[in-house]
């Protein structure tokens, strides 16, 4: 999977952006993961997302431990 500095969406592509966090309350502390999967184009295939790996992928994900 390519990894980018930053993402550019063509017509038909399909990229995909990886965040995490950290969150905290009064409760306790838990870690969220959230995985933006993006398409762009006038046809998209109901399966895009599954079918076939991202043209490119931006991992935002920061050492959390």
């Amino acid at each position: 999977m390519p990894v980018a500095d930053g993402l550019v969406l063509k017509s038909g592509s399909y990229v995909r952006l990886v965040v995490n966090a950290r969150h905290t309350s009064y409760s306790g502390q838990w870690y969220s993961e959230k995985v933006f999967n993006v398409a762009m184009g006038e046809r998209i295939a109901g399966n895009r997302f599954l079918s076939a790996e991202p043209e490119q992928t931006l991992d935002l994900r920061a050492n959390l431990f």
